[in-house]
C-alpha cells in the first residue's frame, strides 16, 4: 500500500458586517446568510453569524505531484473525537474542511485549538496510520 501525505493551510476569515455580528440559532443554519456560519462566543449568551475557519489542502501521493482523488480527509481534537465533517478530495487532490470553532469574542476571533488531521483513501495506506 502507498502513503497519503497531508498538505494543509489554515484559512480563516473572521470579518463581521459594518454592524456588528447577528446572533443565530445553533440548531438553524439558514440563520446565518452570505456563507457564514453560527458558532458560540465565550462568556455570550447568544452565539453569532460568522464566516467559517476552514482548512484547505492537497492529498497527494508521497514523493510524487500525482493527486489523489476521492481522499477522505478528517480531523479530530485532542480526544481523536471529528471535529466536523469529512472532506473528499476533487481530481486536483484539494480538498476542504470546515472547523467548527468557539470564538473568543463578538469580533470572530477563533479561540486556538490543535486538531490532527486524517486521511484515507482506496489503494492507500491511511495516514496517519495505526
Amino acid at each position: 500500500m502507498k502513503t497519503i501525505p497531508i498538505l494543509a493551510a489554515l484559512l480563516a476569515v473572521t470579518a463581521c458586517g459594518p454592524s456588528g455580528p447577528q446572533t443565530c440559532k445553533l440548531a438553524d443554519p439558514t440563520t446565518c446568510t452570505g456563507g457564514q456560519v453560527c458558532e458560540r462566543v465565550k462568556d455570550k449568551g447568544n452565539p453569532y453569524c460568522f464566516q467559517p475557519i476552514q482548512l484547505k489542502g492537497t492529498v497527494k501521493v508521497l514523493g510524487t505531484t500525482t493527486a489523489i482523488w476521492g481522499a477522505e480527509v478528517s480531523a479530530v481534537d485532542a480526544n481523536g473525537v471529528p471535529t466536523w465533517t469529512i472532506a473528499k478530495s476533487d481530481g486536483s487532490g484539494e480538498w476542504t474542511l470546515r472547523i467548527e470553532t468557539e470564538r473568543s469574542d463578538d469580533k470572530g476571533t477563533p479561540i486556538f485549538r490543535t486538531v490532527t488531521l486524517r486521511a484515507a483513501a482506496q489503494d492507500y495506506q491511511p495516514f496517519p496510520s495505526g
